[in-house]
């Protein structure tokens, strides 16, 4: 029974991807429910599989590091509220899960810390990113800069060349006529 609740919500939760993908639903929209939908799938494996909570608590760790990781930064905070929610909404359905109570406060807590420790990584993650983008814009300006400044050299250069030809040849007559 447990493997068809958790197969049909993994349905439900696949087919909502391909139809916000195909319904063009603003990437922020769609990152916001696939956040919480993750949560909410967890939360059904939880529900129909192990004899703890701590059993799945990995899984809550991963999701809320692969979404931090590929969603804005904002969603792990947002995934470690629902996430606290939903593992007291499971001690209250299933206390037995939750033995013993240490375990059980340590889980939350562990997992609050570990989605706001996601969300400062990913927020100084792009704060770098943000910065090597900024820093890469002035190199290409400094080229451009450079390479203009070539250009102008190389014109300068050519001119005075022709210049130099013209003293030369004058020079070159003055002796003939002082000879």
């Amino acid at each position: 029974k447990g493997a068809i609740v958790i197969g049909i919500c993994l349905a439900v939760f696949g087919g909502f991807i391909f139809l916000s993908t195909k319904l063009k639903m603003p990437a922020t929209t769609r990152q916001l429910v696939i956040s919480v939908g993750l949560m909410l799938v967890v939360f059904m494996i939880s529900c129909n599989s192990g004899d703890f909570l701590s059993d799945d608590f990995i899984l809550l760790l991963a999701v809320i590091g692969l979404s931090g990781l590929y969603l804005e930064p904002l969603y792990p905070i947002i995934q470690g509220i629902v996430g606290v929610v939903l593992l007291v909404i499971l001690r209250v359905l299933y206390p037995h899960k939750a033995d013993p109570d240490g375990q059980f406060i340590m889980c939350l807590v562990v997992f609050a810390v570990a989605s706001v420790i996601m969300y400062m990584l990913v927020k100084r993650g792009k704060a770098y990113i943000e910065l090597g983008n900024e820093r890469a814009e002035e190199a290409e300006r400094l080229l451009a800069s450079i390479q203009q400044v070539g250009a102008e050299l190389e014109t300068n250069c050519q001119q005075s060349s022709i210049r130099v030809a013209g003293i030369n040849e004058i020079n070159d007559n003055l002796k003939l006529i002082e000879a």
